[in-house]
């Protein structure tokens, strides 16, 4: 059985959890925050650990990751140096980019996405 992987990488928190092909949740991971405010390629030793454990449980063929911080390269490269076949996405939702879209996706005039840090989205009805 293929499974999927959603992660919130922020900079206080990580939460990591794995759905089968019907979007069912199997399992929940909580770490420390990844998110970092430089980017590098060191690598992050405290997330490959859960990375790992999450490797040899579950077949993981994707994995998309909301990252708060901005260290996108680091954590690309420590997902897919665990999953070495899956698809990885990283998003940088401190960029509002995601925000964005749900918002345009379900029609909302206002999308506030609020943790460490906040971001609040407005759109009139012209998409301003």
């Amino acid at each position: 059985m293929k499974f999927f992987l959603a992660a919130d990488i922020g900079g206080s928190k990580t939460v990591i959890n794995v759905y089968t092909e019907n979007s069912e949740l199997v399992n929940s991971y909580n770490a420390i925050g990844f998110g970092l405010a430089i980017d590098s390629e060191d690598p992050l030793p405290e997330l490959t650990k859960v990375l790992e454990v999450i490797n040899s449980n579950y077949n993981i063929c994707s994995a998309a990751v909301n990252l708060g911080g901005k260290n996108t390269k680091q954590i690309e490269l420590v997902f897919s140096s665990v999953f070495k076949n899956a698809k990885i996405l990283v998003f940088r939702e401190s960029e509002g980019s995601v925000a964005l879209k749900l918002g345009g996706k379900y029609h909302s005039e206002i999308v506030l996405l609020a943790g460490t840090g906040a971001i609040v989205i407005g759109c009139d009805g012209k998409g301003n």
